[in-house]
């Protein structure tokens, strides 16, 4: 067998050629941080001025970590390197002076401006676009951004709904969608402005879309083949299994009882197919085996399509339910179906979509009439305007073609929380690129730690680059293996549990990533393992009381440790809480204990 460390070394290796670009896989602990870092400088060693190779984050610490970890590199270049340092200390030692001997040689003095390292959040970068080409962007002169913009949006729904009595096709269009809200005006206004908040999402598509009932059948078409997927994965799932042998009893019953409630399965081979068309002989099938519950029925009489003449069916029916109800994921993928949305509208549904189309980019040029009298925007706007003064990417504008030459090198982290509306800048970015023209591309992410979705983040993004690279750039993959972070008990133990939670291939529908083992670097520490404590999560006093004395177990542990074994760094005990609520009570257990804490991200 290969040592997996093995690839490690070489994947990382050729992350540092600057003249490819890559897509890098990097789970936790594997030292992406300072893979990027490594490869700012090995960059910053080859272009003419340092403003050609950008680095975009996620956050402003994300931000501030990699400029002080590349700031440190180059002022600790100036010296040798410590005789202790690592392998891969020793590697960003000689990166960081290659870049200081360029930087030198161009005279670019970044000892005295530093601020040329370009390393930004997104959002920023977005901003540093917009101040290029404020007429492109057409957003006005330099307006406040505002984090917090749910105040904008409830008067921009106001001042809509104020044209609820206006004759014409945006009255109209209110007067229906109040009507099909009972004409609950605060349930109207809260719906308009929780979709504005979202604008980035629906706005482009809805431009695209031709109003009316024209669009009714693009977007059944969309719900239908979401619906048959799904269908198709419980088919798969349920194929050969216990479901599938009860089928000839459930049809024989149905057939004994044409008009009973089994009788959509009365000519079912097998199996439905996986089409919209089938989910009420689906259902029906779900509901003759399963409970309101969701678990097999125990019991069956005449509701259920077994009336007591056919009592040799039922005997063979609640067999075939008791094998089903040792198949706990059988059982679960059965249920599943009785959650599924039909593969179309109602016409009551459509009323409301098709209000809601009529209303929406009126309310969003409220929003942006908002926006520009108090001279503020949010994220979603100066995103928006970005892509706008970079045009589009089969006809940039003299930004995006200017660009081209002043940015050599894009360095993306946390390439899995990307969203749609990033992608598309990114796409923006790289248009025009070519092979061999001296630009290259860097993303890293992990798709095991996407946990953005709430935030419009689309790990399917990352899957799909690994595959078709962005826009024009295609990406060579990449994947780390070894965790630098944890032990080697802790590293196993997640390989294990985590395998079991993923599935065993990405499902880019679900956006569902397959798990990618670590190889640990580190040896245990005494003590080191992972200990469960199940039971936790009916009495919060309880269970406050259970966490404050398994903490103080552990800092025994580590007490004993310190006194009788080699010197360590010292060593802490970390709380993870859901929610700020659960805290009270366990800080009071911890304060009756005695034992001192502090407060992190509160």
């Amino acid at each position: 067998m290969l040592d997996p460390s093995t690839g490690d070394a070489a994947a990382r290796q050729r992350a540092l050629d600057p003249t490819a670009s890559f897509i890098v896989q990097a789970p936790a602990g594997s030292g992406k941080t300072s893979l990027l870092t490594q490869r700012f400088l090995r960059l910053l060693a080859t272009v003419e001025r340092p403003e050609e190779v950008v680095a975009i984050t996620f956050t402003r610490k994300a931000a501030a970590e990699m400029r002080h970890r590349i700031v440190s590199a180059l002022a600790a270049a100036v010296s040798a390197p410590d005789p202790r340092a690592t392998p891969a200390e020793l590697l960003t030692h000689a990166l960081a002076a290659a870049a200081l001997d360029n930087a030198r040689q161009r005279g670019w003095e970044l000892e005295r401006h530093p601020a040329r390292l370009h390393i930004q959040t997104i959002d920023g970068l977005n901003h540093w676009l917009v101040r290029r080409m404020p007429l492109a962007a057409r957003i006005g002169l330099s307006p406040a951004l505002v984090d917090d913009a749910r105040p904008c949006y409830a008067l921009a729904a106001q001042r809509l709904l104020a044209r609820l009595e206006e004759v014409g096709p945006i009255g109209t269009a209110l007067e229906r969608l109040a009507r099909l809200l009972d004409h609950d005006a605060a349930q109207l206004e809260a719906t308009l402005a929780d979709m504005l908040g979202r604008r980035d999402l629906w706005l482009p598509k809805l431009l695209e879309l031709d109003a009316g009932a024209a669009a009714r059948p693009a977007l059944e078409a969309l719900l239908a083949a979401a619906l048959e997927r799904e269908l198709d994965v419980v088919r798969t799932r349920l194929a050969g299994g216990p479901v599938e042998a009860a089928l000839s009893v459930l049809r024989a019953a149905a057939c004994a009882l044409p008009d009973g409630p089994l009788a959509l399965l009365q000519a079912l081979p097998g199996l439905p197919a996986a089409s919209a068309a089938e989910l009420p002989v689906w259902q029906c099938l779900a509901n003759a085996l399963l409970t309101r519950e969701g678990q097999p029925r125990a019991r069956l009489d005449k509701r259920d399509g077994f009336p007591p003449p056919q009592r040799v069916l039922k005997e063979r029916a609640l067999e075939s339910l008791a094998v089903l109800r040792e198949d706990a994921a059988a059982t679960a993928a059965l249920a599943a179906v009785r959650e599924l949305p039909p593969g179309g509208y109602d016409d009551a549904q459509w009323a409301l979509v098709a209000a809601l189309q009529e209303v929406l980019v009126p309310a969003a040029a409220e929003l942006q009439a908002v926006f520009a009298e108090i001279g503020q925007v949010d994220h979603a706007a100066v995103a928006a305007a970005a892509r706008s003064a970079l045009g589009a990417e089969e006809a940039p504008s003299d930004l995006a073609l200017g660009l081209e030459y002043r940015i050599r090198h894009l360095l993306v982290d946390e390439y899995q929380d990307t969203s749609p509306a990033q992608e598309a800048l990114l796409r923006r970015m790289v248009a025009g690129w070519q092979p061999g023209d001296g630009h290259t591309l860097f993303c890293v992410g992990d798709p095991m730690q996407s946990i953005y979705g709430f935030r419009e983040a689309d790990v399917t993004l990352f899957l799909e680059a690994q595959v078709r690279g962005i826009g024009d750039v295609a990406l060579t993959p990449l994947v780390l293996g070894r965790n630098f972070r944890s032990c080697r008990s802790l590293v196993e133990w997640s390989n294990e549990a985590f395998a079991r939670v993923l599935p065993a291939r990405e499902d880019y529908e679900r956006g569902a990533v397959k798990h990618a083992a670590s190889t640990a670097t580190r040896d245990d520490e005494p003590g080191a393992g992972v200990s469960l404590h199940p039971g936790l999560g009916l009495d919060p006093q309880r269970d406050a009381q259970r966490v404050a004395a398994v903490t103080a177990g552990a800092l025994e542990e580590i007490s004993a440790l310190e006194a009788t074994g080699p010197a360590m760094v010292p060593r802490t005990v970390a709380i993870l809480v859901r929610s700020r609520g659960a805290l009270p009570p366990i800080l009071e257990a911890l304060r009756q204990r005695g034992i001192e804490y502090r407060g992190v991200e509160l």
